[in-house]
């Protein structure tokens, strides 16, 4: 990484974009706003479910990959306190609301959690691992019930970003957690809280 030009470059650019973690604010999961929007349809209630399932929390999540990535080039340990600081505020994220957005919207930014996840899990003590797991399995649940409603109202046609998001989460999962087959497919058998 040091000889390089091109690999110093890219830890440069992944190093600046983790640097925002030092004065970036980690969200707050706002939740009262779902009493007035889930009376309404989910045709009017986009721009509040953009904003409180992607905007307001996706920003800290991708920051978490890149510290993440950069500890693991580096060995630098401050990073590495970013990407722990992240997943654990993250761990108490509530997937609740309804809407055909959500599981795109959550797919995107749950996915860099995971990839920070997988560099530094092993940092973590079990209660800390038990809590993020226990993130990622609400994670699955959740998209994959926006999934399955996607499939059963079919409001954006057959084949569309919604399902490519969908599915690379439950694959990202499925890799990670040692899940031997496809998402629609549960075979029994336990792996650190998952139930799969």
């Amino acid at each position: 990484m040091a000889s390089e030009p091109w690999a110093k470059d890219i830890v440069k650019r992944l190093r600046q974009s983790a640097d925002g973690l030092s004065s970036e604010p980690l969200p707050v999961f706002e939740e009262d706003w779902w009493i007035e929007a889930s009376a309404k349809h989910w045709s009017e209630i986009y721009p509040q479910i953009n904003h409180h399932t992607n905007l307001a929390v996706a920003g800290p999540a991708g920051k978490s990959a890149d510290a993440a990535l950069v500890w693991a080039l580096t060995g630098d340990g401050r990073y590495l306190k970013f990407a722990q600081d992240v997943l654990c505020h993250y761990a108490d994220y509530r997937f609740f609301a309804k809407h055909p957005d959500i599981g795109l919207n959550w797919s995107t930014w749950c996915i860099r959690l995971l990839q920070a996840y997988e560099l530094v899990n092993d940092t973590f003590d079990e209660s800390d691992a038990s809590k993020i797991d226990d993130f990622f399995r609400r994670a699955l649940d959740g998209i994959l019930d926006n999934d399955r409603w996607w499939i059963a109202e079919n409001p954006g046609g057959l084949y569309n970003n919604h399902f490519a998001w969908h599915k690379l989460w439950a694959a990202a999962c499925g890799l990670y957690f040692g899940m031997p087959r496809s998402m629609s497919i549960m075979p029994s058998r336990a792996i650190r809280g998952f139930v799969i």
